[in-house]
């Protein structure tokens, strides 16, 4: 069985959670450590996957043997971020707060554009340990709405149950979900989206770091329909093992009159920021599907529709 497959299971992560939950951290990072050297060594399918992404970023090839490099320390941020977020869910706040190292002037960032009378838009890049980043982000006083997948597998309703229970309103994508965040929106109301995650219906292709990508369309469609400012999140693993943010300053809607246009240029907007945070830490963008367009065209057909 293909790994991405296994690790989808239901039985599986309930068997990752009761051995994260028993095993004290240096046993458990030590069977982190262990796990990543499997993956990167017998080198399943996924691995190739992250591999091809990331050599799209600049910089990762800057010597031989340095993609690979990249490539297996993705593998093992991957496997600890699991790990400290399974371990760190249904903890007490401020146990969460104190492994996520979030500025002050993040919320202030946040509550300004609050003050603006617009809601605000949150596109989450999926790097360094998102999920618990995003819990963290929602437990000092900010009300956050997260969109989820239209139709998770039984790994992913594990999850999304953790970070419910820590905070988070989760809503899966659906035509009254939808709706909701607008809702929201235009109350002034916060919504987390994801910005990088490609997805077969609601995906165009859109240069980054020069060549076609399949990049979602979700975020620049919210912002329009609801005139929400926008800032781009991306959460990093700092040198002393806690995490830290970077949040972009807010991003107003780019109008034009043509609807297609906007979508475009809006989500155009956000991918250069994007490019900017991804190659700062490219070791910690957790894409473990085809993300530009020359590796896998057969499957996405989102370009059709903008």
């Amino acid at each position: 069985m293909d790994l991405q497959e296994f690790l989808k299971q239901r039985w599986v992560i309930i068997a990752v959670l009761g051995i994260v939950r028993l095993v004290p951290p240096r046993l458990g990072y030590a069977i982190v450590n262990l796990t990543a050297r499997r993956i990167t060594k017998q080198k399943p399918k996924v691995y190739y996957k992250l591999r091809k992404n990331l050599a799209h970023i600049p910089g990762t090839d800057a010597h031989p043997g340095k993609l690979d490099q990249l490539t297996s320390q993705a593998f093992y941020h991957a496997v600890k971020y699991y790990f400290d977020f399974y371990r760190m869910a249904k903890r007490p706040d401020h146990r969460v707060k104190r492994s996520v190292h979030i500025p002050g002037e993040v919320y202030d960032k946040i509550k300004h554009a609050q003050q603006t009378g617009r809601g605000v838009i949150l596109a989450g890049i999926h790097t360094g340990n998102f999920d618990l980043g995003m819990v963290a982000l929602a437990t000092d006083s900010l009300m956050i709405t997260a969109l989820s997948s239209a139709n998770p597998n039984e790994a992913y309703k594990v999850q999304n149950k953790l970070r419910s229970k820590s905070g988070l309103e989760l809503l899966p994508i659906n035509p009254g979900s939808l709706k909701k965040a607008l809702r929201l929106l235009k109350n002034n109301g916060i919504v987390a989206t994801g910005l990088d995650w490609p997805h077969p219906e609601e995906t165009c292709r859109i240069n980054v770091f020069g060549k076609p990508a399949y990049v979602p369309l979700g975020t620049a469609r919210l912002a329009l329909l609801s005139n929400a400012l926008t800032m781009v999140v991306s959460f990093y693993t700092k040198p002393d093992g806690n995490e830290g943010v970077i949040i972009s300053d807010p991003i107003d809607v780019i109008r034009t009159g043509n609807r297609e246009e906007e979508i475009i240029l809006n989500t155009e907007a956000y991918m250069r920021i994007f490019e900017e945070y991804i190659q700062r830490y490219p070791d910690q963008w957790m894409m473990f599907h085809p993300f530009w367009a020359d590796e896998e065209k057969s499957n996405f057909r989102g370009e059709k529709h903008v």
